[in-house]
């Protein structure tokens, strides 16, 4: 139980740090947009996502997905092996 809780924080501080790491390409690409178009301050329009950063939300929570996924197959691999 303390190694799923251990991996579970794990995935959990990885997942994080990938959805800041897409917020701020977000932020960075709305200040571009702002700049190019001669404005010093973005406008909401420019907060629109690209499909590249919506991927990259999209993706942040596979860290978590991927060590439930395999939890659960280690620990009903397990419960069939005890019968």
């Amino acid at each position: 139980m303390t190694r799923m809780v251990v991996e579970k924080g794990k995935a959990v501080a990885e997942s994080a740090m990938a959805l800041w790491l897409a917020a701020l390409d977000s932020q960075q690409l709305a200040w571009q947009r702002a700049w190019r178009n001669g404005r010093a301050v973005p406008a909401p329009a420019d907060f629109a996502l690209a499909a590249s950063t919506a991927r990259k939300l999209g993706r942040s929570m596979s860290p978590v997905s991927r060590r439930v996924t395999a939890n659960a197959k280690r620990l009903s691999a397990s419960k069939v092996k005890g019968r």
